[in-house]
């Protein structure tokens, strides 16, 4: 069996398992019986887990439309203190920081279909920040023909230095703010307000004004609360609130993406302490993933669906004939 055929191999024991994704596990369901060690060392095999998922999804992607969302997701990792990628993060399912992997996504999307097409990981100890992470990301979608409609990602991304860069090249960009962020703004003829945002009143229709060191852009705001509220900027200046909101909708789905990942797959489940073998083991669940999707769009099912199919006949083998477990 060659590399390739092992590692498709490995996928399909990913889409198929439900709970354990571990390479004695997979030993054991495996056809040639192959040991633990043998898949082990396939994973360390791969030296850019990052291509092998280009290469899995660039036949499913439309690079000239669609849109890119990024953003972060967390992998907990409660004891696994040795793991070389893991670090402490701050948790919103658990409302505080705990030890976790800190996995970075870039989804493409139609509005319908989504798939990864890139993803790093971020470590507290990281010469890196996440933003460099993002940049790296979107110059290689660049490099790789992405010319989307729009790019858009919370406020954590939204540094100077990423939206001149989306500017450089023409990009339409719909990006979080945090309610600190300085802006400047003419009043009447010759005057201009320097402010925050956290002080002004933004308009339902949306407000012009100048972001400091990058330029002209739209806000738009949500209030959730009187003490809470969220911002959205994008160089697209013409932009209507009905736009802006078919584009949140649409941002949306990378939170969508991020539940099927963790409900739907065994991302959470590597326990190997090599940073290496964490990053292929994840760059294999995304192949799962987007080779589950893909079967539940040739299907017309949801994925939940498909596992409850995959299951359905083993279930009806125990419950059938009583002798068969006694």
């Amino acid at each position: 069996m060659k590399n390739k055929e092992r590692i498709e191999s490995f996928i399909d024991f990913l889409c198929s398992s439900s709970r354990y994704g571990t390479f004695t596990e997979s030993s054991r369901t495996d056809p040639l019986h192959l040991s633990h060690d043998t898949w082990r060392k396939e994973l360390m095999k791969i030296q850019n887990p990052k291509k092998l998922l280009w290469e899995r999804v660039k036949n499913f992607v439309r690079p000239k439309t669609g849109y890119l969302i990024a953003d972060d997701t967390i992998l907990d990792k409660p004891f696994g203190k040795n793991i070389e990628c893991v670090g402490f993060h701050h948790s919103g399912k658990h409302k505080r920081v705990v030890r976790e992997i800190c996995l970075i996504t870039l989804l493409w999307t139609d509005g319908t279909l989504s798939f990864p097409i890139d993803f790093r990981i971020y470590h507290n100890s990281d010469t890196r920040s996440k933003n460099d992470h993002l940049r790296d990301m979107l110059t290689v979608a660049k490099h790789r023909g992405f010319s989307p409609k729009m790019t858009m990602f919370d406020s954590w991304y939204s540094a100077n230095e990423t939206l001149r860069l989306l500017q450089r090249w023409k990009w339409k960009y719909m990006v979080g703010l945090k309610s600190n962020r300085s802006i400047e703004f003419r009043v009447g003829r010759y005057d201009r307000v320097k402010t925050t945002l956290s002080r002004f009143t933004i308009p339902e229709e949306g407000f012009l004004f100048s972001l400091n060191k990058v330029g002209l852009h739209r806000c738009f705001a949500r209030y959730a609360s009187h003490t809470r509220t969220r911002y959205w900027c994008t160089n697209h200046t013409h932009m209507t609130k009905t736009l802006w909101n078919t584009l949140k909708r649409i941002s949306f789905r990378i939170e969508t993406y991020h539940k099927n990942l963790k409900q739907y797959s065994l991302v959470e489940r590597c326990q190997s302490r090599r940073a290496d073998l964490q990053r292929a083991y994840i760059a294999l669940i995304l192949c799962a993933l987007v080779k589950m999707k893909r079967l539940c769009r040739k299907r017309k099912k949801s994925i939940s669906d498909y596992q409850r199919e995959l299951f359905r006949k083993v279930i009806e083998r125990y419950r059938h004939p009583p002798s068969f477990y006694t």
